[in-house]
């Protein structure tokens, strides 16, 4: 799913209007539909892009199509928690004496 998909999906389910969002990011609405109709400059800026996955509450890896998965993984602290313990363990094993 492309970048402009994503803004319109996530501002549907939010039940937000165009206007909303544009008021949110402080651009006009405009913006918001160039953005998610990928218009004459129609994408967000870098910095734009994390207010808005900060916004929505998912990664920019979701909100640009790379990945299908919306959670912000490095937030979730027990998995983090997990996963350095995993590595860890894994470099204790495979460690060179």
């Amino acid at each position: 799913m492309k970048l402009c998909e994503r803004l319109k999906e996530l501002r549907i389910e939010k039940g937000l209007t165009q206007d909303d969002v544009a008021l949110k990011f402080k651009v006009s609405k405009e913006v918001i539909k160039n953005w998610e109709n990928q218009k004459r400059n129609g994408e967000p800026s870098v910095e734009m892009l994390i207010g808005i996955s900060n916004f929505y509450g998912v990664s920019i890896d979701y909100l640009c199509g790379v990945t299908d998965i919306k959670d912000r993984i490095y937030e979730d602290k027990d998995l983090c928690k997990y996963l350095n313990k995993c590595i860890a363990i894994y470099d204790e094993f495979f460690k060179k004496d």
